[in-house]
């Protein structure tokens, strides 16, 4: 069943202004699956079984958020030079800064990139938001 849960201040701040949430009125609530709260990170029984049902999971949400980290100087950089290569005013192979490459590297090594299911979460999720 459904419990209701406070949500931490980062989850918060991260969630509330978001322009895609709608606000909620009259009593009304948001659903809410977050896999560091769900599943116990401890338990490779617990988060094997868990990664078993997570495709489902992001199929039959509206909404996947995505959430790499607290933002910094350089997922700042490592995003602005993301984006630009989506938007395709630069290309993947040309030529970057020393910095550029450092945000890229420490961007990359966050926590998030080195979970398997993030591949589902991305791939399955009929709108992912970072």
């Amino acid at each position: 069943g459904a419990r209701v849960l406070t949500l931490s201040p980062t989850i918060s701040t991260r969630l509330s202004p978001h322009p895609t949430i709608p606000a909620t009125r009259g009593g009304s609530s948001l659903l809410f699956w977050s896999d560091t709260v769900w599943i116990n990170q401890d338990s490779i029984e617990e988060r094997g079984s868990q990664v078993a049902i997570m495709g489902s999971i992001f199929e039959n949400a509206r909404r996947v958020f995505i959430y790499l980290g607290e933002e910094d100087f350089h997922s700042n950089l490592a995003m602005a030079y993301l984006s630009a290569i989506e938007k395709r005013e630069i290309q993947f192979d040309t030529p970057t800064t020393p910095e550029v490459l450092e945000a890229l590297t420490l961007f990359l090594a966050r926590p998030w990139f080195s979970r398997i299911w993030v591949l589902q979460e991305v791939y399955q999720a009929k709108k992912a938001i970072l």
